[in-house]
């Protein structure tokens, strides 16, 4: 069986130094998680406390991503998959892939600081502004549905990658 996985006390300190957290939905509304490693779950909900997600950790969502307390998140990823989910993110994240039907809260808009990948379904980001500093990836057979603004704001080269047969319209 799989259980939720709820920090949820102060005083409560998990230190994921590799390997593999699998939950069934990880809720963090207080103490501290370092994560080094993977964490597989469902929902994803980080409202409170300190999460660091560093190096090349990752966290695999298939349900809906609340991101909405700041967090340390270099070089981390999250993988999300599923249909008609949404990610509620008032904090920037690094990496970003998508593999299901995903489409951005109307609460906030979205900051992705890495990559952005639409790996496969779809993705809308409403009438939400968003904004990608890596590379910005739709590969074939996806469809992007446009909102607010869509920013390229890396500080280096940035590249756009559009791999379907025609090509989606991202905005102006």
């Amino acid at each position: 069986s799989t259980y939720n996985f709820t920090l949820s006390d102060s005083d409560m300190t998990i230190t994921q130094g590799g390997g593999t957290i699998t939950a069934q939905d990880y809720s963090q509304t207080l103490g501290t998680h370092t994560l080094s490693g993977t964490l597989n779950t469902r929902d994803f909900s980080h409202t409170a406390g300190t999460l660091t997600a560093s190096g090349s950790s990752s966290i695999n969502a298939s349900g809906d991503v609340v991101i909405t307390s700041a967090w340390d998140n270099t070089g981390s990823t999250i993988a999300m998959s599923g249909t008609s989910k949404t990610i509620n993110a008032s904090q920037a994240i690094n990496h970003l892939t998508i593999t299901g039907s995903i489409s951005i809260n109307s609460s906030n808009n979205l900051d992705v600081n890495g990559n952005f990948a639409l790996n496969s379904s779809s993705f809308s980001h409403n009438s939400k502004n968003m904004n990608v500093a890596g590379t910005f990836t739709l590969a074939a057979s996806t469809t992007y549905t446009k909102g607010g603004t869509l920013t390229f704001d890396g500080g280096a080269a940035q590249n756009y990658n559009d791999n379907n047969t025609t090509k989606q319209n991202i905005g102006t």
